[in-house]
């Protein structure tokens, strides 16, 4: 009897496209089934790594003697009771098999997903790989005549075998020891990872920098100039390093300026925008963030459903800003289905969809700029916008108006500068007159307005010179009126979602040395941009970092956490470090063998046994508390532990004024610190007369 082809998928909703492009078929247990194939699939991940403890029982302690733990050989199991149960269904489908063709998402991932599936229940017979981008119909079609040799990916699952290996040894070992060494009793344990760790120190080092900050007073003038062909406000401001940080400097500068006259100097040069790239996964979070204040997670979610679910846009975790030439086909198909959007139909007139399809920018269209995905655009399956929700439209209306703008014309626009020497003192103005919108069109309402943009407070500046006069060059100019501007210096933004993603992309220019500047600048960055989101998400459920009006704050422990990586096992918290592993990780993906990643995580092993040595003779003290949560490292934590929920006690408790030098002594007595309100409280329930007596109170 002819065995069966197995099509093994990451989820259901991709198996069902599959079975659909392949006929259809009928529905049995764990999968679908037709003419002489059956298609099953994960729920995602359905292994997970064993924990230590599941290898030896008594690892549930955590102690310092069994530290390092590197298991001699990697195991996993499934995560929960409906994975066991699938993963029994693949099992009977594996045994009327002839071949399996791995069908999952086209990444490492995907692969590594597959082969905890295959390895865990020992299949050894024939692979294929089928390589797919786009989960539409005749997308799926093209690619099932195109199947490719399982070899050819299988590169791919030693990466992230490797990573998974590797962030199991940090994680586990690095972790406890960081727990046991520095925890306060009856916290959280704490938590170190390759990525985690780096991005924490980057985020305290900005806040560092923040707290330290002294504002520094500075001048620049404002002229108000008149002349015979209109009125123009000029100024005098210097760049950064050059401001004018003396008042009697700057007073003697406004006395030339008042009543200077002279020649204006009028340029005016015709000049082109070109539309905004692509989004790649990375682009479209930050995106998110910055237009609906998205999280990094939720937009990774939202965009999986328009993928997944909705088959509305292309593949989400993709790290390429460009489309295969071969894609100059959908043009017309993707601009007629977006003519249908009521939101998008002013853009696509008969006209503008006869323009858009002739025009297919270099830029765009260019395989050299492709990875193993393209950017993110609309797939050619007509959208029914009535099935999305709320917030799906809002994402998939905003990666639409970028595939829209990128096969718009040019933003044309004439820049005008304007130039006087007021006495030996250069004023200057400058304005731009938009003569053609062109791809700027694509981001607007039919009535004009920009969509979805939003600005605060801050980034909103009145700009005196939105539309400048008609000057003529040479005309003579008069200062009416000059006023000195006193200003400060301001200290560096926190991070938002928005700008850690890019921070976490160009990692190079958090790094000092110049060495290791010019080595990160040739990287992809800090994790990818399938894991950057869960990096943020990891640091939030940990209590390192908290969120409001959109900025990222460290906390207290992440503050004791950095600082102690610092001291001792320093390379957790570089993010040079673990940028180069991410380096390793893509050359492992290209190898012809598994040896550079079986000496990558031995290496690991033995860079992790060192540091775990180094905490635990360091002569770092553990972080100040009271409470009995659990016994970790043999001994039982002090009572007195805050119960309840901690977090409103300390809410309501009342601020204090700690001395730098006691806050040890603050934290023995029962104080905690607030990063809300950036004060030491006494929680609400605890006594107050120590604190009194203290003088804090």
């Amino acid at each position: 009897m002819p065995k069966n082809t197995l099509y093994l998928c990451e989820k259901p909703d991709q198996g069902r496209i599959i079975a659909k492009a392949l006929g259809g078929g009928k529905k049995v247990d764990g999968g679908i089934s037709g003419p002489g194939w059956d298609v099953t699939w994960g729920f995602g991940h359905l292994l997970t790594p064993y924990m230590p403890h599941d290898y030896d029982e008594n690892l549930k302690r955590w102690e310092w003697d069994p530290l390092p733990i590197v298991p001699p050989k990697f195991l996993f199991k499934a995560k929960d009771g409906m994975a066991k149960r699938q993963l029994g269904f693949i099992r009977k489908m594996l045994g009327a098999a002839g071949e399996v063709v791995i069908s999952t998402d086209a990444d490492r991932e995907g692969e590594l997903i597959a082969y905890e599936i295959l390895n865990d229940l020992k299949w050894s017979g024939d692979t294929k790989r089928l390589w797919l981008s786009d989960l539409t119909l005749p997308a799926v079609q093209k690619a099932l005549a195109a199947l490719r040799d399982a070899s050819e990916t299988k590169p791919l699952y030693w990466a992230a075998a490797a990573r998974t290996y590797a962030d199991w040894i940090v994680g586990m070992n690095m972790s406890r020891a960081a727990t046991l060494k520095l925890a306060a009793p009856g916290s959280k344990p704490m938590s170190v990872g390759r990525v985690q760790t780096p991005v924490l120190a980057m985020i305290v080092d900005l806040e560092r920098k923040i707290t330290n900050f002294k504002p520094e007073d500075y001048f620049e003038i404002t002229a108000h100039v008149a002349a015979a062909s209109g009125k123009v406000v000029m100024k005098y401001a210097p760049a950064p390093e050059k401001h004018i940080k003396d008042e009697a400097q700057a007073k003697a500068l406004l006395a030339k300026v008042q009543g200077a006259r002279g020649p204006l100097s009028v340029k005016t040069e015709a000049k082109k925008q070109a539309p905004p790239a692509l989004l790649d996964l990375n682009a479209l979070q930050q995106e998110c963030n910055s237009r609906f204040g998205w999280s990094a997670d939720k937009s990774l979610k939202v965009m999986q459903a328009l993928y997944e679910t909705h088959h509305v846009l292309t593949y989400p975790r993709t790290d390429s800003q460009a489309l295969p030439e071969e894609h100059k086909t959908n043009i017309p198909i993707i601009a007629k289905n977006l003519s249908a959007v009521p939101e998008l139909a002013h853009l696509l007139s008969n006209h503008a969809q006869i323009e858009i399809a002739g025009t297919a920018r270099s830029s765009v269209y260019n395989d050299k700029k492709v990875t193993a995905h393209h950017a993110i655009v609309p797939t050619n399956q007509t959208p029914d916008i009535s099935k999305l929700s709320a917030d799906e439209k809002k994402l998939f209306l905003m990666v639409s108006r970028f595939w829209l703008a990128a096969h718009m014309p040019d933003m044309e626009y004439l820049q005008t500068t304007i130039a006087m020497d007021a006495n030996g003192v250069p004023l200057k103005a400058s304005g731009r007159q938009i003569t053609r919108q062109g791809w700027k069109a694509a981001f607007q309402s039919p009535s004009g307005e920009d969509q979805d943009a939003e600005q605060s407070e801050e980034e909103v500046e009145e700009d005196p010179n939105a539309t400048l006069p008609p000057l003529k060059d040479g005309e003579t100019g008069t200062v009416d009126k000059a006023i000195l501007d006193k200003k400060k210096t301001k200290p560096p933004a926190r991070f938002t979602e928005k700008s850690l993603l890019q921070a976490m992309k160009n990692v190079a220019a958090y790094v000092e040395d110049s060495g290791a500047k010019k080595k990160l600048k040739e990287t992809s960055g800090i994790g990818t941009p399938a894991t950057r989101a869960n990096v943020i998400e990891t640091l939030k459920m940990r209590d390192y970092i908290k969120i409001k009006k959109r900025q990222l704050t460290p906390t207290e422990t992440a503050f004791v956490l950095i600082d102690a990586m610092r001291a001792t096992a320093p390379g957790y918290a570089d993010p040079a470090m673990t940028a180069q592993w991410e380096d390793v990780l893509e050359t492992i993906s290209k190898a012809e063998n598994m040896d550079l990643m079986k000496r990558f995580v031995g290496g690991i092993a033995k860079v992790v046994t060192t540091d775990v040595a180094a905490i635990k003779a360091s002569g770092i003290k553990r972080m100040a508390g009271t409470g009995g949560n659990a016994k970790k490292g043999g001994k039982t934590f002090a009572k007195g532990r805050l119960e309840g929920d901690w977090k409103a006690k300390i809410a309501a408790g009342k601020p204090i004024k700690v001395p730098f030098d006691d806050k040890d002594k603050a934290k023995e007595m029962g104080a905690r610190w607030d990063g809300d309100r950036k004060s030491w409280v006494v929680p609400e329930g605890t006594d107050e007369a120590p604190f009194k007596k203290a003088g804090w109170l």
